[in-house]
């Protein structure tokens, strides 16, 4: 077996046994993060059938080792998939539709399994679960697509990542449903979660732009303030993300850069 394919078979049967240990599960989530990049990579230089048939036989294996995280895992070498098919599109449509794929999963699971044990124990969040569920599967998408855009340059940049105004639409809509509570209160709330998700990653993005054209000494500085204190940069993301579709900091036209406005 080629190298790659190997450590894609190793990593796949690794994560999903580190995540059903509750001790091991923080191991099991940076090991994650490197499947897409793995998957992705052996997409592009084995081809699609060879990296089928070692996902496929990565996650048999792991049916009998750890059904707990069989689907979890097949939903993390999806994304690898999604990043390669989508390889040529734009980075917002690209982490939206890895989103909607982990949500979908993580939806599934709680109709199998019941609602995760983490959750249960935030009782006053489990009306919005579902907002939940998509924020996190947003941003691991996001951390994923981060990771994987490092080791294959053949991925439009992170720093490209922007959503359509109809994001910003959602959540004045939903904002204003959620204040006045018309109607769907709980459907509400969950879009509005997720409107918010999704500015909150444009301006993930747009902090990152900023942060790539510090001097070497401000980037070294900034990034352990933001390791230190890694709330900051969530609260300031969301009012970043609003901003950039009225002053366009990148300079963007869509998701590309705007070949008029180039750095």
């Amino acid at each position: 077996m080629e190298r790659k394919l190997f450590f894609l078979f190793l990593l796949t049967i690794l994560t999903g046994v580190f995540l059903k240990s509750p001790s091991l599960l923080p191991a099991g989530l940076g090991l994650s993060l490197f499947i897409p990049s793995l998957t992705f990579k052996s997409l592009e230089e084995r081809g699609v059938v060879q990296t089928l048939i070692v996902s496929a036989s990565s996650l048999l294996i792991l049916s009998f080792l750890s059904r707990e995280s069989l689907i979890d895992v097949s939903s993390i070498l999806l994304l690898g998939f999604l990043f390669y098919l989508a390889r040529n599109r734009e980075v917002g449509f690209t982490v939206l539709l890895g989103a909607l794929a982990l949500t979908l999963t993580a939806v599934l699971e709680e109709f199998l399994f019941g609602i995760p044990k983490e959750l249960g124990e935030l009782r006053g969040f489990l009306d919005y679960r579902y907002g939940i569920y998509f924020m996190s599967s947003s941003l691991f998408t996001y951390v994923s697509y981060g990771f994987t855009r490092l080791f294959n340059q053949s991925l439009p940049p992170l720093v490209n990542l922007k959503f359509g105004f109809w994001v910003v639409l959602l959540f004045l809509f939903s904002g204003i449903l959620s204040f006045v509570h018309l109607c769907c209160g709980y459907l509400i709330k969950d879009l509005l979660i997720a409107s918010l998700s999704l500015i909150m990653l444009q301006g993930l993005s747009v902090s990152l732009w900023f942060w790539l054209r510090l001097p070497g000494l401000w980037k070294l500085i900034t990034a352990v303030s933001i390791i230190i204190f890694p709330v900051v940069i969530f609260a300031v993301s969301i009012p970043l993300g609003l901003f950039d579709y009225m002053l366009n900091f990148r300079k963007l036209n869509g998701g590309r850069k705007d070949e008029g406005n180039s750095d």
